[in-house]
């Protein structure tokens, strides 16, 4: 089985990849040796049970290679699929199954692959059409997985949300609060804060984050950058899981009181103590 670089074709060149068991070699490549190893841990291949399976220099939202699946179904026949690591993926990353299964359904309408209904995509094309069905393949089940996760993670933190106002709104039915409130923080930077509610001669300043890394981080420069303010309001971070938070859960708290979004209403009025 022989393969040629997609950038090779861009750029007109004639350097071809060669596939052994193991790993794909490129010959006729730059003179520069360290450019021919970096080129040769770009992609791999193996061989399982009447499969060839190649890994390419291709990562997921999830931080995974794409792996595709190839085998000889006879005559001029070959199977191209993911073998259902696409839908491994995003079960793995927790994210919605009919999320998965509608994207999965336009994604491959538009590249001229199936879908199963349930969990493997594949095409079947000829010994000609191999190389594209590959390059092909790597890009439809990146694209699956990142806008599955994406949907689903965004669903996630809508329904999360709209739980926080209506906890807010029960907690402090009876109290001044203001709603997309902006707050000048230690910095002068101004912040943007989900709620801000007077009570008790107090002010809190709540502010929903989800568990992903960069929400994180971003709520913790906006919580420590209001809660040095002398005269400001108390910080409050809201999360949905906040012992999923792990070893930053201790970093947000050492500027911020954190709750979990579903905390009762006595909770949340408790911060004001």
């Amino acid at each position: 089985m022989c393969y040629t670089s997609q950038c090779d074709q861009f750029a007109g060149h004639e350097n071809t990849a060669m596939a052994t068991k193991d790993h794909i070699f490129i010959n006729n490549a730059e003179p520069d040796g360290s450019i021919n190893d970096v080129v040769r841990t770009l992609c791999s291949s193996s061989f399982d049970n009447g499969r060839h399976r190649i890994t390419l220099p291709t990562a997921t939202a999830f931080g995974s290679l794409v792996n595709v699946s190839v085998y000889h179904e006879g005559g001029e026949t070959f199977m191209v699929t993911d073998d259902g690591a696409a839908y491994h993926e995003i079960t793995t990353a927790a994210a919605n199954e009919r999320t998965f299964s509608s994207v999965a359904k336009v994604h491959c309408a538009r590249y001229g692959a199936s879908f199963d209904g349930c969990s493997m995509i594949f095409m079947r094309v000829s010994g000609s059409r191999l190389r594209g069905a590959l390059i092909a393949m790597g890009s439809l089940i990146k694209e699956v997985v990142d806008e599955t996760i994406e949907k689903s993670f965004a669903a996630k933190v809508d329904h999360a949300r709209e739980r926080f106002v209506s906890h807010v709104a029960s907690a402090f039915r009876d109290y001044e609060r203001k709603e997309h409130a902006h707050i000048p923080g230690y910095s002068n930077t101004d912040h943007e804060i989900d709620f801000l509610v007077k009570l008790n001669g107090k002010s809190l300043a709540f502010d929903y984050f989800s568990g992903h890394g960069a929400a994180i981080n971003s709520a913790y420069v906006k919580l420590s950058d209001i809660g040095r303010l002398e005269e400001g309001p108390a910080p409050i971070g809201v999360t949905p899981n906040p012992s999923k938070l792990g070893p930053k859960l201790t970093l947000i708290s050492s500027v911020a009181r954190v709750i979990a979004v579903d905390s009762d209403d006595k909770t949340y009025r408790r911060l004001a103590a």
